[in-house]
């Protein structure tokens, strides 16, 4: 009766093990398929001999082999549940809580909502029309397509109060602290707003992927600027990776709006799919999936990767990571220190650009050339959670993974950067004055355009 009882747990650990090899999907069929020939027959086998036989030193070996096998099966299933938790999770795209917030005139006599019941209100023209569904009282629209003007009639007095977005807010609270100074707020209305479902590629089809970089540390869900934005254009079939830098400071029209063109990294504060899509729109491209990565990412996968090596072609007196010129070995402080300067460069943010290019093309290398990370792939998926937002998907995230395990890509790293002019102006997420904006270089545009279109075709 007990050897019955081993056996079945035996067979259950085994199929269990077996089970999830299918559901986790990276293993190509040239070596998923013998893996599993080789647990059932071994299985059978050892099952067979543990009831068949009744001899001790013969049950004594078997059981010792039962043994072995099912402590390497029930560590297989720890390690492939923990892959599967990972991988799920980046398929589950939450939906954006989007804050809107009703503003009145900090000396005015408006302090609750009803105060305002059919005044004059005004609102950007791209605002969210269910947030009108939710305003408890009927106010008399105004529509803007400026949000100087808007900000502006307010203060001004031609309107009573106006309706903007968490993001306008963070602005008026950025710069010179309007919120405290000149308005107050009376009222906030969420809605709820669906994230862009994932776009499934063909298997082996090239895709772009956006990097963004948000200035925070912490939770990813942070409000914050995207100062690093880089297109990952990848082709699997040719193990091509060009990465192409766009300065956070380029003056671009935001998706979406109109007047005042704004710099790229405003665009992170409306959320990521703002980056998105204005990137999409100036260069002409599609941009498959996105990677939103703070820097609390960047330490933690540098430093459960062991480390990187960088080529510095200047010394950096950093505190607490001096950087010398040529080979650094760097933890992931001290990558996040190199990545980040700017100022000790005489071409400012491109050639961070350029430092944060080769931060990736390192790690990239470092996984397709270093076979003994796959030993500690749970303890770096650990360290990546929560600290990401991508809509890769899971399925993609397999597809890669198996290709990679079949076919040992050796990946060509390619990195470029478009350029543009030290410029003043105006933006249209601040209004106060001229900020400093980098003018796009068109010429290096068309070049970054007709690279990527290289690469992925």
């Amino acid at each position: 009766m007990i050897k019955k009882i081993i056996s079945i747990i035996y067979l259950l650990i085994t199929l269990l093990f077996i089970g999830l090899l299918f559901k986790i999907d990276i293993l190509p069929s040239n070596i998923l398929f013998p893996i599993i020939l080789i647990s059932i027959g071994t299985s059978i086998l050892n099952i067979f001999l543990l009831l068949k036989f009744k001899n001790t030193i013969i049950n004594t070996i078997v059981l010792l082999f039962v043994f072995l096998i099912s402590t390497f099966y029930i560590f297989g299933i720890y390690q492939l549940g923990t892959t599967i938790s990972f991988i799920t999770s980046i398929n589950n795209i939450k939906d954006i809580e989007n804050k809107y917030y009703v503003l009145v005139k900090k000396d005015s006599s408006y302090y609750k909502i009803k105060d305002i019941r059919n005044k004059d209100m005004g609102y950007m023209n791209e605002m969210d029309k269910k947030v009108w569904d939710k305003l408890p009282i009927k106010v008399k629209k105004n529509k803007y397509d400026n949000q100087t003007n808007l900000y502006n009639d307010l203060i001004d007095k031609k309107v009573d109060s106006i309706i903007v977005s968490g993001a306008y807010l963070y602005f008026l609270e950025e710069y010179n602290n309007y919120l405290d100074k000149d308005v107050r707020i009376i009222y906030s209305i969420k809605v709820r707003k669906s994230k862009n479902k994932i776009k499934i590629k063909e298997s082996n089809g090239s895709f772009n992927i956006l990097v963004s970089g948000i200035d925070t540390y912490g939770k990813i869900s942070k409000v914050s600027r995207s100062d690093v934005n880089i297109i990952m254009s990848v082709n699997p079939k040719t193990g091509k990776v060009l990465l192409t830098h766009i300065p956070r400071d380029y003056y671009v029209q935001l998706h979406d709006t109109v007047g005042y063109k704004d710099k790229l990294t405003h665009s992170g504060i409306y959320g990521v799919d703002k980056t998105v899509d204005t990137i999409e729109d100036f260069m002409e491209i599609d941009i498959d999936y996105y990677i939103r990565i703070n820097f609390d990412t960047l330490v933690k996968l540098v430093d459960e990767i062991g480390g990187i090596d960088i080529n510095s072609d200047i010394s950096l007196n950093k505190k607490n990571c001096p950087i010398k010129k040529g080979i650094n070995h760097l933890d992931g402080k001290c990558a996040l220190a190199y990545s980040r300067e700017r100022k000790a460069y005489a071409s400012g943010d491109r050639h961070r650009g350029e430092n944060q290019e080769q931060v990736i093309t390192v790690i990239i290398k470092r996984f397709s050339t270093n076979k003994t990370l796959i030993l500690k792939y749970n303890d770096i998926l650990k360290s990546m959670d929560g600290m990401f937002e991508t809509n890769f998907g899971s399925i993609n995230l397999s597809t890669l993974v198996k290709n990679q395990i079949k076919n040992n890509t050796s990946w060509n790293v390619e990195s470029i950067s478009v350029d543009g002019y030290d410029s003043s102006n105006y933006t249209y997420s601040y209004y106060g004055s001229k900020l400093y904006v980098m003018e796009p270089d068109m010429e290096t545009v068309n070049i970054a355009r007709d690279k990527i279109k290289e690469v992925t075709s």
